[in-house]
């Protein structure tokens, strides 16, 4: 009996080892699945800086690694994404009740693909401010064409967009023709040459970054008290008035694949938690877009899924806007003023939404 026991003893632990290692490889592959949420976030700033987990991950997510590149021959390597191809759409939609004749109302909004000779993109929103309707004036002529004179001087010269900012406004108050209106201003500008990202923000607009599903920037909210952003304008003799060099708020970051810009007004910041914002987007833009941008689908299917979300994102505004008993943004901002406000904030709102992908 003795012998019969440990013959099957020596029989039954190699086969026990064997049963608990494929259970410890089944419970592994299991949190692996239910964590790489997580996990592709984190891994993305903990491991990346191995060649050997950078790989991995690349298979595991099918991403296109960044070129190396040494500098000056020591061991640092740099991450560096150059000529991403651009994706880019927006929606906008004036306030009940408005008196303009403009789809936006007082806001406008652009986007500017790279002309042949330049090798830079602009997108930009302005917010004019409308209480000028009341003294007979009309700052959408002011939002317009700010918007135009910065994107003609982004586009045609290496000045950066504070710096085209300053220079279009001076040009209008020179030109002597503007009165009785003014506009917050959002511009960025990504540079193909390097890989970077420019953005100047005047007022209660903002630009936002959005890298794998996190807000990585986000420009600066320009507030002269509750409810008055900084502006850029004309008084009822044609002077001007505010200063992008001291109210800009500005930001310049790299760029990586399926970085995710978004420009708003305050329409849609006034109506809508940054969180909700993130939502939308998560909704109708994967971060893992790679599967959007498969050689089977179209390229054009990106470009609907950016109107969709945009557009989307206008009417949730819209319909925040008008709902009474809820605590939104800007009935928040209210109260850090000592100021009671229920419910959204009646607006024109405008939103861009961008997204950078790596050439194919």
């Amino acid at each position: 009996m003795s012998k019969l026991i440990e013959k099957r003893s020596s029989s039954w632990f190699p086969r026990r080892r064997i049963l608990f290692g494929s259970l410890l490889v089944l419970s592994f592959a299991i949190c692996l699945f239910y964590l790489r949420p997580t996990l592709e976030i984190h891994a993305g700033y903990a491991l990346y800086g191995s060649t050997y987990f950078r790989k991995l991950l690349s298979k595991i997510k099918g991403l296109t690694l960044p070129k190396e590149v040494e500098n000056n021959g020591s061991a640092q390597k740099i991450a560096h994404f150059v000529n991403l191809a651009i994706y880019a759409a927006g929606a906008c939609q004036m306030k009940d009740g408005s008196l303009s004749k403009h789809e936006c109302g007082e806001d406008a909004y652009t986007i500017s693909a790279s002309r042949q000779s330049s090798v830079r993109s602009f997108f930009a929103v302005a917010d004019g401010v409308g209480g000028w309707g009341e003294k007979g004036g009309d700052s959408s002529i002011i939002s317009r064409e700010l918007l135009k004179r910065v994107e003609d001087i982004v586009l045609s010269t290496k000045l950066s967009v504070k710096e085209a900012t300053t220079l279009a406004f001076a040009r209008m108050a020179n030109a002597g023709i503007y009165k009785l209106g003014s506009t917050t201003f959002c511009g960025a500008a990504y540079d193909s040459r390097t890989g970077t990202l420019d953005v100047a923000n005047v007022g209660d607009s903002a630009a936002f970054v959005v890298r794998k599903g996190v807000i990585v920037a986000k420009t600066r909210i320009g507030l002269e008290g509750f409810n008055a952003p900084h502006q850029l304008g004309f008084d009822g003799n044609g002077a001007p008035y505010g200063s992008v060099s001291i109210q800009a708020s500005t930001l310049t970051l790299s760029l990586e694949p399926q970085d995710i810009l978004i420009l708003a007004s305050d329409g849609i910041l006034d109506n809508l938690y940054d969180d909700e914002l993130l939502q939308t987007v998560h909704a109708l833009l994967p971060f893992n877009s790679a599967r959007i941008m498969s050689p089977m689908i179209r390229k054009e299917a990106l470009v609907e899924r950016l109107q969709t979300a945009s557009s989307a994102l206008v009417w949730l505004a819209r319909a925040r806007s008008k709902e009474t008993l809820w605590k939104s943004p800007f009935g928040a901002n209210a109260a850090s003023y000592g100021f009671m406000h229920a419910g959204g904030k009646h607006d024109d709102v405008s939103i861009i939404i961008a997204i950078f992908e790596a050439e194919t």
